[in-house]
């Protein structure tokens, strides 16, 4: 009797220890698997970083590339004009003397690149008095405004600009104008990134080593290319 309940008792714990060593194997595939995947969701979001950036230089379209990027820099000037006459102005011109967008001849600006913007609406423009920094990037220029004014009312208007080479120039022409009696103030240069249409066009333009050797370098991946 005690025989048969040693045989029953060593079954038992057999197959208690195959179930724990069974679900200790498990346990650690899974958990390799996990570590594994974790390892190629940190390379992705390195090759991503990579992408979703301006690159190394950050013209390297215009340079010899190290690490491409399909993001670029836009600045903007938040300009706030105030009516300060009490006068219903109607829609009037506006005059911007002297406004500057490089001052130091660091960002590459081109003056195709210039827009104004109230939020969601196109402001109409025109460039005058234009000075330029060596190879003919923008510096200063008078912008010359078109928009409405009540009384004593205050707008706020964004001035966009670029060295992006896709964009094509404003289609405005008015006419130069001196318009006193309002105030204005503007605020320092903001940068921000934006998604830029000539790196786009320049990515198509690497071959397949261009692409592993400035995109993938340092991570083990494996570039797929289909028709």
């Amino acid at each position: 009797m005690n025989l048969i309940h040693f045989s029953i008792a060593l079954a038992i714990f057999l197959l208690l220890t195959a179930f724990i060593l069974r679900e200790y194997v498990t346990f650690v595939i899974e958990q390799e698997n996990r570590e594994q995947s974790l390892e190629t969701k940190v390379k992705a979001l390195q090759v991503l970083k990579k992408i979703l950036s301006p690159g190394i230089p950050s013209n390297w379209t215009r340079e010899n590339v190290q690490q491409v990027g399909v993001f670029d820099y836009i600045y903007r000037k938040t300009v706030i004009i105030k009516e300060a006459d009490g006068i219903d102005r109607g829609y009037i011109l506006v005059n911007l003397s002297n406004f500057t967008f490089d001052d130091d001849c660091s960002k590459m600006i081109l003056n195709n690149t210039v827009r104004v913007y109230e939020y969601e609406e196109e402001i109409p423009f025109t460039l005058f008095d234009q000075t330029f920094c060596e190879g003919g990037y923008l510096k200063n220029a008078t912008l010359v405004l078109n928009t409405s004014f009540s009384p004593y009312q205050s707008r706020t208007l964004f001035i966009y600009f670029s060295s992006d080479t896709e964009i094509l120039p404003a289609n405005y022409s008015l006419p130069f104008s001196t318009a006193t009696g309002f105030n204005v103030t503007v605020y320092p240069t903001e940068r921000m990134l934006w998604l830029s249409v000539r790196k786009l066009r320049e990515l198509r333009e690497l071959d397949y080593l261009q692409a592993v050797n400035k995109l993938l370098t340092g991570n083990e991946f494996y570039l797929e290319v289909s028709e």
